[in-house]
């Protein structure tokens, strides 16, 4: 065999081994999430966290720090949620770099408006806001 296939099997193993570092994790309610230590990892912006989380989803590229995420909340929360953010009509763009759950995906791309949110450490989240479910979908480019 030819050095030059080598490498060149050799390189494609290699760039698709690259999504080694996703993890995703499910979590019953903000109790389960809070013991797991996921709010201290900050993937969740600490505006958009409340006691009444459900159903968390949450998929993670350590290797180019982003994430996508869901999870529901209280009516009660949602509208408070709601009110405190200036939605816009942006294109949805999906998140690069890490592998989105057609069910996830379907329900982003379908929502009418996107909020641009910046966290306390310069990250900017997109977020979307499912007022039928009372879901949060979010993701960081």
């Amino acid at each position: 065999m030819r050095p030059g296939i080598i490498y060149f099997v050799l390189a494609i193993f290699v760039m698709n081994s690259c999504n080694l570092d996703q993890v995703e994790s499910k979590y019953d309610d903000y109790e389960s999430a809070s013991n797991a230590g996921l709010f201290n990892k900050m993937w969740i912006p600490k505006e958009f966290i409340s006691e009444s989380m459900e159903n968390i989803y949450l998929r993670t590229n350590l290797d180019m720090n982003t994430c996508i995420f869901s999870y529901s909340v209280s009516q009660q929360e949602m509208d408070k949620l709601y009110a405190s953010f200036q939605t816009s009509s942006i294109e949805y763009m999906p998140p690069k770099g890490i592998k989105i759950p057609q069910w996830w995906s379907d329900i982003v791309a379908n929502q009418d408006s996107i909020i641009n949110f910046s966290s306390d450490l310069s990250d900017t989240f997109q977020i979307v806001i499912d007022r039928n479910t009372n879901t949060i979908f979010g993701w960081l480019n």
